[in-house]
């Protein structure tokens, strides 16, 4: 009992709830009960004076000994009872046989060890005497009439033991008290008082100074409001203010303030002074904290909420419940799958369920799902649960979180169709060979007609491959050097990164090693805005080729046939020119010369060179025949004959 005692001294000294309770709210004695021990519970002497019991030990205990029992067995049969709530409790005692009393107070479970509640605190505001006995007369009046004396000495002496407790208690929770003579305007101020606002002990205040320590404005005012509305109402006030103290430093403090009454008239105010400037900028700071926490939580896009490890929703953001068309109080401290959110079909509560027990376990876990929004809207999200753990690793809450992937599920299936629609016009272009490839040149994609060209299969060489392999390499050198690039890579995709298409001609090899001449397209693969690829478009060109090299050969021949042509027609000209002029002049000498005797000599010469003449037809129709026909054969010639002939030819010219 006497631990107990000690105990509660400590706990009115070090909890300002309980302080205040204690010093400033009117009451008859106090109860702390053990609850695993009921006969070691503690009752303060106020109690026993209040109702006037034996000074005998035993018999005091005896007769509240049942009501220990009867509170904790209530206690031990209630449910979410919290840790300093305050409940509203009746109890029975009866002293000595002979009085019965009805005891109305505040019964408040206390966790003096932090980690469960183990005490009750019963506060005993007021007492009724609800049976006497008819013999004995009433010991209440006996006791004031006829030991008056008596009460008031152990009156006095119950003052100055709460004055004493009042005191020390205040210095060892650094809180000051005030007092205020309303007759006659003497304000007193205690020591912690006095050092809080940064004064000498000798300091004496007046109600005026005490006001001007206030921060000027809004503090100072509601102070001066607060006392006067006390006054005139006889209501206590508590308030959290700004100081500024003698030192001129700024801090936070609270001041409490009741009024004592006589006849209905305010005579005096007293209450305390705390100093709580540390507390109270940890709380604005957390408050701040938290303000901006909610305002990231609330201004998501996505979904969270906080569960308890059984599956209750403790708090949920404003996007799930604008998206929900809820309402805090229809799912906060409920089953998170009772939510309209997951009523799409049973399927999907039961998936929820087990993964809230997987979670509960400490697991991560990760689905995609179908959500119930407001009226009919359905969404797809990728949601998660996250456990939280505290210092000994055991699950304290969850956080599940809800991520809208309905537009990225609409993409995907977009580009599923693009993607089958582009392999399907790649599998459609038999003549043209399409290969795709990453960044690196390994190969992604290749179609039919790359198949085709290359004799290889998909399969063997998509993500196998580099598109290097299928070049000639020593081209690749050729053309590195030529385009001045660091590497063969480099020179495959030349120019492709600068948004131009070039077409250019390379040699490719097929699977059997051959090598075939090919016209190739490169351009860039764009996703989003980022480069994530190349496709490289080529058609076999060998047909083009050979046709190009049998046109080259054609025009090769002509420009030679052009050639002979104006050489034949220099040579006819020559020629027929040379035997025209002879028959020329062998004319004029017979036109000219007298007829008879020159005729004799002219005439052989005539058909000599009507001879040569038509010779002449036949040799070019023979330059023409061997131009046409690079077969024809060759025969030698008889050189003294062409000489002769051609001085037959010149001999008209030598006669003029």
């Amino acid at each position: 009992m006497k631990a107990l005692k000690e105990e509660l001294r400590e706990l009115v000294r070090t909890r300002v709830d309980l302080f205040d309770r204690f010093v400033f709210q009117p009451h008859i004695g106090s109860w702390l009960i053990d609850l695993d021990e009921p006969a070691n519970s503690h009752v303060e002497q106020s109690f026993w004076n209040s109702v006037n019991c034996t000074d005998d030990e035993v018999a005091r205990y005896g007769a509240v000994l049942p009501a220990f029992r009867d509170i904790a067995l209530w206690y031990h049969d209630q449910s979410g009872v919290i840790e300093g709530s305050v409940i509203p409790k009746k109890v029975s005692i009866k002293c000595f046989n002979s009085l019965s009393y009805e005891l109305s107070g505040e019964l408040i479970p206390l966790a003096v060890d932090k980690v469960r509640i183990s005490r009750l605190l019963y506060i005993v505001k007021s007492k009724d005497i609800i049976n006497r006995d008819k013999i004995r007369p009433s010991s209440k009046l006996a006791f004031h009439v006829n030991s008056s004396k008596t009460v008031g000495v152990e009156l006095h002496s119950e003052i100055l033991q709460l004055q004493d407790l009042l005191e020390k208690t205040s210095e060892a929770a650094s809180i000051g008290t005030w007092e205020l003579d309303l007759v006659t305007s003497k304000l007193s101020w205690s020591k912690i008082t006095k050092s809080i606002h940064d004064v000498s002990m000798d300091f004496v205040p007046d109600l005026s100074s005490a006001i001007g320590f206030y921060k000027e404005g809004f503090y100072r005012n509601t102070l001066q409001e607060k006392i006067s509305h006390t006054i005139l109402t006889g209501e206590p006030f508590d308030l959290e203010l700004i100081l500024i103290t003698a030192k001129g430093q700024e801090k936070w403090v609270r001041s409490m303030g009741f009024v004592v009454q006589q006849e209905d008239v305010a005579v005096k105010l007293y209450g305390t002074f705390q100093d709580i400037d540390i507390q109270k900028r940890q709380q604005l700071m957390l408050e701040q904290s938290e303000q901006r926490f909610r305002g990231i939580f609330n201004s998501t896009y996505q979904f969270i909420g906080f569960l308890n490890p059984e599956g209750a929703l403790l708090e949920a953001n404003e996007t799930a419940m604008r998206f929900g068309g809820l309402t805090r109080e229809e799912v906060i401290n409920k089953p998170f799958w009772e939510a309209r959110w997951w009523q799409v079909n049973n399927a999907t509560v039961n998936q929820l369920k087990d993964a809230i027990q997987l979670a509960a376990k400490g697991e991560f876990v990760q689905y995609e799902v179908l959500v119930q929004g407001a009226g009919t809207q359905l969404l797809t999200i990728d949601f998660n649960l996250k456990p939280l753990f505290n210092d000994d690793r055991k699950v304290v809450s969850i956080i599940a979180e809800g991520r809208p992937i309905q537009e990225m599920i609409d993409a995907k299936s977009k580009l599923t169709s693009s993607l089958s629609i582009l392999q399907s016009v790649m599998n459609a272009s038999h003549g043209v060979s399409m290969i795709s490839t990453d960044l690196s040149g390994v190969i992604t994609r290749f179609n039919r007609g790359a198949e085709k060209y290359f004799g290889h299969s998909s399969s063997e060489v998509i993500g196998i491959k580099n598109i290097l392999e299928l070049h000639d390499f020593d081209e690749l050198i050729n053309r590195r050097s030529e385009r001045n690039v660091s590497n063969e890579w480099e020179t495959l995709i030349y120019h492709s990164d600068e948004g131009e298409i070039e077409l250019t001609d390379w040699k490719y090899i097929r699977k059997n090693g051959t090598v075939f001449p090919a016209q190739l397209a490169v351009t860039s693969i764009i996703e989003e805005d980022k480069k994530v690829g190349y496709l490289f478009v080529g058609i076999d060109i060998t047909r083009i080729k050979t046709v190009k090299a049998e046109l080259q050969n054609v025009l090769n021949l002509t420009k030679d046939q052009n050639q002979r042509l104006i050489n034949f027609a220099h040579i006819v000209s020559h020629n027929l020119r040379s035997h025209c002029g002879n028959l020329l002049m062998l004319l004029d000498l017979l036109k000219d010369g007298d007829y008879p005797e020159r005729s004799k000599e002219v005439l052989p010469l005539l058909d000599e060179a009507a001879e040569r003449l038509f010779e002449t037809v036949d040799h070019l129709n023979e330059v023409v025949a061997i131009n046409l026909s690079n077969n024809s054969s060759r025969s030698e010639i008889d050189l003294h004959q062409v000489i002769k002939s051609a001085i037959g030819n010149l001999h008209a010219l030598i006669i003029e």
